[in-house]
């Protein structure tokens, strides 16, 4: 079985650059690797991806919550767990976590709810790791779609759902300062990284 490591934060802290970073890490190490986001990576997912964030006004929680729900039940199937099951490494920008922050603490989605359809969906594909990078160098509404579009307080309760996350569970969710330069944030993953590889 391989690794599922997950990446997380607002947009604009620069995680995907990092999920970027990691996979040239990782592949020079003889890993096969594969990145994944939310939502998308598959036909299903891209056109629920679409919906979510550029198409109509913004929506009940538990509806945007049960789209992303959806979106990341087809890439388990089809994508996550084929890759784990041949030993590979899986780089989520965006997974689980991102569920209980945004429609959790953000919308006020029940947390019982999300937790319960997370495992049902993911099951053995959960992340060994996650990094939640948080930072104050956030470029507000950079990814231009609606999600992005709320206000600051929604973006505020987000992060505090990371923080929360993060205290919770000490072992698997650790914070990261973006606000580091680019090389001191790659280095800080690659140690947790090899942290969470040698158990």
């Amino acid at each position: 079985m391989g690794w599922l490591f997950s990446f997380e934060g607002l947009d604009g802290v620069g995680k995907s650059t990092q999920v970027d970073l990691t996979r040239k890490w990782l592949e020079g190490q003889g890993l096969r690797v594969r990145v994944v986001r939310e939502p998308g990576g598959t036909d299903l997912g891209e056109k629920i991806r679409d919906l979510l964030l550029y198409q109509g006004q913004h929506r009940d929680g538990r509806a945007e919550f049960l789209l992303f729900a959806a979106a990341r039940a087809e890439l388990v199937r089809s994508v996550i767990v084929p890759c784990l099951s041949a030993g590979g490494v899986v780089l989520a920008d965006r997974y689980v976590d991102s569920s209980e922050a945004y429609q959790g603490a953000g919308l006020g989605v029940d947390l019982g709810l999300i937790h319960a359809v997370n495992r049902s969906l993911c099951q053995s594909a959960w992340p060994r790791g996650t990094l939640w990078f948080d930072g104050v160098q956030r470029t507000e509404g950079l990814a231009g779609d609606l999600i992005e579009t709320r206000a600051r307080s929604f973006f505020d309760r987000v992060r505090l759902g990371y923080q929360t996350l993060a205290e919770r569970e000490p072992e698997r969710v650790v914070r990261i300062d973006a606000d580091q330069d680019r090389e001191q944030v790659s280095a800080e993953v690659i140690g947790w990284l090899r942290l969470w590889m040698s158990r």
